[in-house]
């Protein structure tokens, strides 16, 4: 189930938790208090069933509902100015299951666009999928540089950047709480 990223204070000199030192009453290294930074680094890690739910459509083993139906019931289990990592593919998932283009096929693409729009989104952009560098990295193991040159999937990746970037229906996290005033519909 996804979590909300919890940073713990730590005294660096001692290795020891700050047992009564709140978030504001801690600066840092440019004058601003730890509070305000957690808040724009406040992600729920929630990549990882979608991702799944995400491999079983592409495979015909699921319905876009599905998502749908995830979707709605995740929307409440945080702040509205909470963020989701969305993935179609990480270490992990590339390590055990095989590359994004692997599992999703065809709709690799598509899906990789998924993560880009759906509400409160922050995608993440695993090692090569920018190129379409179809590679399974081996676990634990050193794997070559990809080669990173324009690739077959490279100007999509551009165009989602700058459509998130660009378009403030897209944007997340306090950014979308402060600009928006209605409540996102999942279609």
């Amino acid at each position: 189930m996804a979590e909300l990223i919890k940073v713990k204070l730590l005294d660096a000199q001692k290795n020891t938790i700050l047992p009564e030192t709140t978030a504001e009453q801690v600066k840092t290294n440019d004058g601003s208090n730890v509070e305000t930074k957690l808040a724009s680094l406040q992600t729920a890690i929630s990549g990882k069933v979608p991702c799944h739910i995400v491999n079983d459509i592409a495979q015909g083993r699921r319905r876009v509902w599905d998502l749908r139906n995830y979707l709605y019931a995740d929307r409440d289990r945080y702040p509205r100015s909470a963020m989701r990592l969305m993935f179609t593919s990480n270490h992990d998932e590339n390590s055990w299951n095989g590359s994004e283009f692997r599992r999703l096929g065809d709709a690799a693409g598509i899906m990789a666009a998924l993560t880009f729009v759906l509400p409160q989104s922050m995608p993440l952009v695993y090692t090569g999928q920018e190129f379409g560098y179809d590679h399974s990295f081996a676990f634990f193991d050193r794997d070559p540089m990809v080669d990173p040159r324009p690739g077959r999937f490279t100007e999509l990746y551009r165009l989602l950047c700058l459509l998130k970037h660009r378009n403030r229906a897209l944007a997340s996290g306090a950014v979308r709480s402060s600009r928006s005033r209605t409540t996102p519909r999942i279609a």
